[in-house]
């Protein structure tokens, strides 16, 4: 995939999907995959509904950023 292709499926990622979220594509066990960076559990969920399991030819993978307490 070129810098070009890998642009466009960002921008199209980032207009379809949600403008403040934050991607990235890399390499992954099944090919090359849209990483979703979302900052909370609901909206994480609210996104693994919205996101078709391949987003512009790429395997997507939504990845919930938020820390839980160490319940220590």
């Amino acid at each position: 995939m070129t810098n070009n292709q890998k642009d466009e499926v960002l921008m199209k990622a980032a207009v379809e999907i949600d403008p403040d979220l934050q991607y990235e594509i890399g390499n992954g066990t099944l090919g090359t995959t849209l990483y979703i960076y979302v900052p909370t559990k609901e909206q994480s969920r609210i996104i693994r509904a919205k996101v078709p399991h391949k987003f512009g030819g790429l395997i997507a993978i939504v990845i919930c950023t938020e820390r839980q307490g160490s319940g220590i």
